[in-house]
């Protein structure tokens, strides 16, 4: 066991010159195994690659951090105790006790076949562990010894959970089916409830019934009567594969998510939805309750949301995990910080003189209290759209502090139709642009003073706006639009100063950047290629080996793009050829150059962000 960092360590990461830590609200390294809330005031989580972090909840509504431990990176199967004092792994046909609070190892045995899932009972004494061939072993907690094992060899276990009396143990197959048998009984007495066309990815008794709730991803979520072996609800508003459920502590209500990022929550009494479905910022793998009812959300993008008792967050029209509605991320330079929109809504700033950079969030003065869902940067200037309430698509110009760490407001925005989400500022040349994917419009105003100068709708033929970006001297802005039902779209290029149609280039694309040179941009297409066009009207390249790209930037004479393998790639701008290519610990957000040409910046989904030396990454040498 070791204590992870938190430090740079410059000399043992070439080409990655620096890791800056995650800004964002209780940010984890990887993907997420296991959330466990003890109280309301204590956060564990368990990392796919076997670290264990703990948060406490301050006085001032703070989260802060108490340990992050390593505990074993090849385990594949984890369960987390109630009261969070012991961690349970397995790792192939070996378990593992760990102590939450310091990483030791309390027990390590072998089992008798690959271990597939785990279960603890309400009384932390025993542990249920269902293997590869079908088989089930019980074995006590406190010794890490076998208690008994039943022979089934049949298809593997997915999940399993124990009765809140401890009496029962239920458990899925591969096969679709659930068993539910007494503790001691062989497999013979085992109930079956079959009815799931899909793998089954979670099970939840109800204290106050005794009924066991299924979920699974054939989107469906299924209350069954036991005794009866049959279902006495079938919950099927799911559009997609339901990826997590939990039921609160008081057995009124169970929540569920599904991978089209919608969020229920159904009354167990009346079996209604309450309110509508609600939309996350990504998919949900795990949730946990607090005894007092708080919620916590284990997110694919390694962060953990909190939902506090009686809150109802609608993302509805925000879901950013969508490529067909883009967030336009700040990342870019203001002095000697290094600037990020969150996903919470604040900025992050990242102090790039500190040889060991702890970020920090600040508001902007004269907010209106809304969080911040897009925003553009340019300089010392700051365009954000700050209304997440009402839709009336308000926006507002800011100006950077000298020191990078906060900015004052200029003017605020009204007009727009729907809240923007594209966003693109050339302080230079003094246009801001402003568009919606839900409105085939954008709007050009004047800066610093924000007067209106013209709404460009026309060229872009009713098309859903993606992204936007001005040539370096400004004389040009380009918009990517997308026909958001053939995912077919055009590029265009318009003078901010008159709106005029410079041209327009068949190809529907989700990102573009701009070269050196102001003639020619590289693209992502929606069929995730990356390619060059020109001011001319043509496709003017195609970069060799991009595939499902997600991210652009051009850096010098360097294109650099990372796709959905999280490998961070770089081309020679002038002739498309691949030059290197580095796997990133999660996947990148946003790219962007730095002040030192042969440096760029990566911002990764879990919140932190890499300093990558070009030369060395082009030198083929790799993160030690």
């Amino acid at each position: 066991m070791r204590q992870e960092t938190t430090e740079s360590e410059p000399g043992d990461l070439a080409p990655v010159q620096r890791k800056l830590l995650p800004g964002l609200a209780l940010p984890v390294a990887g993907e997420l195994a296991a959330i466990r809330l003890p109280n309301s005031d204590r956060l564990l989580a368990l990392e796919s690659d076997g670290f264990l972090s703990e948060w406490h909840l301050q006085g001032d509504g703070a989260w802060k951090s108490k340990s992050r431990l390593e505990l074993d990176d090849s385990a594949s199967a984890w369960c987390i105790a109630k009261d969070g004092s012991f961690v349970i792994g397995a790792s192939g046909e070996e378990l593992a006790r760990w102590n939450a609070a310091d990483g030791s190892i309390e027990w390590i045995s072998n089992a008798p076949d690959w271990v597939t899932a785990l279960a603890i009972d309400s009384e932390a004494r025993q542990l249920a562990a269902g293997h590869d061939n079908g088989d089930l072993t019980l074995w006590d907690i406190a010794s890490g010894k076998i208690i008994s094992g039943a022979q089934r060899l049949g298809p593997s276990v997915s999940v399993l959970a124990f009765s809140p009396d401890g009496r029962q143990l239920a458990f899925a197959d591969e096969g679709c089916v659930i068993h539910v048998r007494a503790i001691l009984d062989q497999p013979d007495g085992s109930i079956e409830l079959k009815g799931h066309k899909g793998r089954i990815i979670g099970l939840e008794w109800n204290a106050l019934t005794g009924e066991l709730l299924s979920a699974s991803w054939d989107g469906t979520v299924r209350i069954w009567d036991v005794a009866s072996r049959k279902p006495r609800m079938l919950l099927n508003d799911h559009s997609g594969p339901v990826t997590a459920m939990a039921i609160e502590p008081g057995c009124r209500s169970v929540s569920t998510v599904d991978s089209s990022l919608q969020w229920r929550t159904w009354c167990l009494r009346t079996m209604r939805c309450l309110g509508k479905p609600m939309g996350l910022p990504a998919e949900v793998r795990n949730i946990a309750f607090a005894p007092d009812g708080t919620m916590a959300m284990g997110m694919d993008r390694s962060h953990v949301m909190f939902v506090h008792n009686g809150d109802r967050f609608d993302f509805r029209k925000y879901n950013y995990s969508d490529p067909l509605i883009v967030k336009s991320m700040i990342f870019g330079m203001s002095g000697h910080r290094l600037l990020a929109l969150g996903c919470h809504g604040k900025f992050i700033s990242w102090d790039l003189k500190e040889s060991a950079s702890v970020p920090k969030a600040f508001e902007v003065d004269g907010s209106t209290g809304h969080k911040f869902g897009a925003a553009a940067m340019d300089g010392h200037w700051l365009l954000a759209h700050e209304s997440f309430n009402g839709g009336d698509g308000a926006a507002a110009l800011f100006r950077l502090r000298p020191d990078g760490f906060g900015a004052n407001r200029v003017e605020t925005f009204q007009g727009l139709a729907e809240p923007a989400s594209c966003m693109a500022i050339h302080s230079m040349a003094g246009w801001a642009a402003l568009a919606s994917p839900f409105a085939p419009e954008v709007w050009i105003r004047k800066i610093p003073d924000g007067t209106p100068h013209l709404i460009i709708s026309d060229p872009l033929m009713g098309s859903s706006v993606q992204h936007l970006a001005f040539s370096p001297d400004g004389r040009w802005l380009a918009m990517a639009c997308v026909d958001l039902g053939t995912r077919a779209g055009h590029l265009v290029l318009v003078d901010p100063s008159s709106g005029s149609l410079a041209c327009r280039i068949p190809i529907g694309a989700w990102r573009i950047a701009w070269k050196p040179n102001g003639k020619e941009l590289a693209l992502i297409s929606t069929d995730g290629r990356l390619l060059t066009a020109n001011t001319e009207g043509r496709i003017s390249g195609c970069y060799e080996g991009a595939e499902n790209q997600r991210v652009v930037a051009i850096c010098g004479n360097w294109t650099v793009a990372c796709g959905d393998d999280r490998n961070l790639r770089v081309w020679d701008s002038a002739g498309g050829n691949p030059c290197s290519a580095l796997e990133m610990s999660s996947q990148p957000m946003a790219i962007c150059g730095l002040d030192d040409p042969a440096r760029l910046a990566v911002l990764l989904a879990e919140g932190g962000a890499w300093i990558i030396d070009l030369p060395t990454l082009l030198e083929g040498l790799s993160v030690a």
